[in-house]
């Protein structure tokens, strides 16, 4: 997910010499005249805000076609001048491998940078640390703070269940799943991570999970993934994960609350 570009209003606020042009770019990018928008912020591209938005741009094909080396290449002028919204993108497309290296690393220190203030940032953090297999009650109070906040996000919701699952609590896991389930039906994540709670219970339905889940799958690493967990790869088979890096916590509590379901 990414950040929404700041409102007209906002940029009053902060007056600058570039502040016309910068508003002139942000009402074009606006009305979806996206031609005129980035002509106007590649004049003053090394404005961190001018950066966040042709960043945005190129990651969302606004215009052209999607770039995500595009889209790296300006988060990173507007990352090293502290954006928060270009740190978190930097962040995800690190984790991703789209347009940079794939870094894990990178991605979590840029997580953990944003947590304050995206809960995005919070769950993809909580996730980056499940894949991995560490930190897991600071994960799972991180992705608990994501459900307090907005405890329907389905995105929020499998992250908690997976982050269960990691701790071997598949039983209490799936809750979180059918209830994401219960309301979308197709998505592929929790069908998947059903699928990964089952098998971890013995049960024989696992792979009927993991064969739903692969027909609707579109990402292709997680179309892996799960052919390896079909094949007789075992749950929680992550093709996905990063290659081993130091985990840091930055001191969060690993004491939390448990959001109802």
């Amino acid at each position: 997910m990414v950040l929404s570009l700041l409102p007209a209003s906002a940029l009053a606020q902060r007056a600058s010499p570039v502040d016309g042009t910068l508003r002139q770019g942000l009402e074009a990018a606006q009305r979806g005249d996206f031609a005129q928008a980035r002509r106007v912020l590649n004049t003053i591209a090394g404005h961190p805000q001018a950066a966040f938005i042709l960043g945005l741009m190129d990651m969302r094909g606004d215009g052209g076609p999607i770039d995500h080396a595009g889209a790296a290449r300006h988060f990173s002028v507007a990352a090293a001048q502290g954006h928060p919204g270009a740190m978190f993108n930097m962040g995800y497309l690190s984790d991703r491998g789209w347009g940079v290296q794939r870094d894990g690393a990178t991605a979590q220190e840029m997580y953990i940078a944003t947590a304050p203030l995206e809960l995005m940032a919070k769950n993809n953090l909580a996730y980056l640390w499940a894949r991995q297999g560490g930190l897991l009650e600071q994960a799972l109070c991180l992705s608990a703070e994501t459900l307090a906040a907005q405890p329907d996000n389905p995105i929020f919701l499998d992250t908690y269940g997976f982050v269960l699952l990691r701790m071997n609590q598949p039983a209490r896991a799936e809750a979180y799943f059918r209830k994401v389930l219960g309301r979308e039906p197709d998505r592929v994540d929790p069908l998947e991570h059903m699928g990964d709670a089952a098998s971890l219970q013995g049960r024989d339905e696992a792979r009927e999970w993991w064969r739903r889940a692969a027909d609707r799958a579109r990402d292709e690493r997680q179309r892996a993934r799960l052919a390896a967990k079909l094949g007789g790869a075992p749950a929680l088979h992550d093709v996905d994960g990063h290659p081993p890096f130091r985990l840091r916590d930055p001191g969060l509590p690993q004491q939390c609350g448990v959001p109802s379901v």
